[in-house]
């Protein structure tokens, strides 16, 4: 999986599912993920790879940073795999509607987008 990260306007491509030492620990105080973690849980071997992948992102997150996650997945999927003991960070679940595009129809029948919230502990 690969990931492009714009570090101080220097893009950076890594795979992002593999082990990374690449950038420093606690380095960032926010990360945005739009869809990258459903795609990790939809790819092969995903157990490891979502398991480095969350691992990765909690490591380079500094205490007190957030890591937001917008999701097609449910709670019920989602929470297992980011609400591991391993991860030192508070988590809340908002629940967002999708909105209607006039009348075509939802192109798949979840009426929500989930949005993890993922604080990370001094």
């Amino acid at each position: 999986m690969t990931c492009i990260i714009d570090v101080f306007s220097i893009d950076v491509e890594m795979d992002m599912t593999e082990p990374l030492d690449i950038l420093d620990s606690e380095s960032f105080t926010f990360i945005l993920d739009k869809a990258t973690l459903d795609c990790v849980t939809c790819s092969d071997q995903y157990g490891k790879k979502t398991q480095q992948y969350l691992e990765n992102l909690h490591r380079i997150l500094a205490p007190g940073g957030t890591y937001l996650c917008v999701s097609h997945g449910r709670p019920e999927t989602r929470l297992p795999q980011i609400s591991s003991s391993n991860f030192k960070w508070q988590v809340e679940t908002l629940k967002v509607n999708k909105k209607d595009d006039g009348g075509v129809g939802l192109v798949d029948q979840e009426q929500f987008y989930y949005v993890y919230v993922m604080t990370k502990k001094y």
